[in-house]
């Protein structure tokens, strides 16, 4: 024990070194220095765009087929126009949706509008109502509709 008790008499007699003391701190930085590295790359950039080969030159479209021949170019006329109207099958258009019949008048749901004998839908007239069809008149016609019935 006398060794430990000496040691840290030793020690504790030993005067306390001073804190290191600083360097001299280092000079800040040249103002110009920040502005090197931007520079030289806005630098290296503005030589590689100045320097790229000529992009080679668009090619016209040909003329369409649906331009007027003229001397002059002329737009091309609008698609819609070589669109039928009107469906080519009107009864393609027409589609029952449920027929109600057995009390009071009977009852069609024809393209989701619910419809009577005698009334119209889209300029049609519904001639009659049976359990299992709708007759229509439509543009002097006469087209039936017949309820799908559901598979098993």
């Amino acid at each position: 024990m006398s060794l430990i008790t000496d040691a840290l008499r030793k020690v504790q007699q030993r005067p306390m070194p001073e804190p290191a003391k600083k360097k001299d701190a280092p000079q800040p930085a040249k103002p110009w220095a920040g502005l090197l590295l931007p520079g030289l790359a806005s630098a290296g950039f503005l030589w590689w765009w100045l320097h790229q080969p000529p992009s080679p030159p668009r090619s016209v479209p040909p003329p369409s087929p649906f331009a007027a021949h003229s001397s002059t170019t002329a737009l091309p006329q609008p698609i819609l126009t070589l669109v039928p109207a009107v469906p080519a099958a009107p009864q393609l258009a027409w589609k029952i949706n449920g027929i109600l019949v057995g009390q009071g008048k009977p009852t069609a749901i024809v393209n989701g509008q619910v419809v009577e004998e005698g009334d119209e839908i889209a300029g049609a007239k519904v001639v009659r109502v049976d359990p299992d069809q709708v007759e229509i008149l439509q543009d002097g016609e006469t087209i039936r509709l017949s309820m799908e019935r559901p598979k098993r």
